[in-house]
């Protein structure tokens, strides 16, 4: 191609390839200021928010081996992952744990103020007080240690969110699971359930 334009001298040839380069460059230059301009406001605020607290519980069984979880993300997007192991416990007692050693890690944090989100109606609308909790059920106990430690807190919202926006929180759980029950395989159902939720979600970092 080259010999050709010599020979049918096209000065222009070269030139012209330059600048479509150099339109190239630019285009790609732009797309990356705007890109990490995108970044900055997203970071400045999230900045203006407090910091956030997702959390999520797994169980083996009714009850069974379970395992909670506490995810804390600042605004500066640094995570604290707490985890805990339980022998024995029914998943909405692993929720309402997982909700508790969050709490008390954003207290030894210093947190003041807290958005916390989870993907167990149940417990939200339980400390939120739209549902009732009898007083000889053990969920009482969890709840009363759960309102202690948010009175900690000046100021706190809670939220529910769908379990595809908890997945921070929900693999925290899942891992803590696996590694203090390492000989245990899924069964096909349970394997299913995992493709059916993580196959179409990536970890989402955005909770707005």
């Amino acid at each position: 191609m080259n010999n050709l334009s010599q020979k049918l001298k096209i000065p222009w040839q070269k030139k012209l390839l330059n600048i479509d380069t150099t339109k190239r460059l630019l285009i790609r230059e732009r797309r990356q200021a705007r890109k990490e301009a995108q970044n900055a406001n997203r970071l400045a605020a999230r900045m203006l928010k407090p910091p956030l607290l997702t959390f999520d519980g797994s169980s083996k069984g009714r009850p069974g081996r379970s395992a909670s979880a506490a995810v804390i993300e600042m605004p500066d997007f640094t995570r604290h992952t707490v985890t805990k192991f339980i022998p024995s416990a029914f998943v909405n007692e692993a929720e309402y744990i997982g909700l508790i050693i969050g709490l008390e890690k954003a207290k030894e944090l210093g947190i003041l103020s807290l958005e916390i989100k989870g993907d167990s109606q149940i417990i939200i609308c339980q400390v939120l007080g739209k549902y009732r909790v009898n007083d000889d059920s053990k969920f009482s106990v969890y709840l009363k240690q759960m309102l202690d430690l948010l009175s900690y807190f000046d100021d706190y919202s809670l939220d529910w969110i769908p379990r595809r926006k908890n997945l921070l929180a929900d693999r925290a759980a899942h891992k803590c699971l696996k590694e203090n029950c390492p000989s245990e395989e899924k069964s096909y159902a349970e394997e299913y359930i995992d493709y059916l939720i993580y196959s179409n979600y990536l970890v989402d970092d955005d909770y707005d």
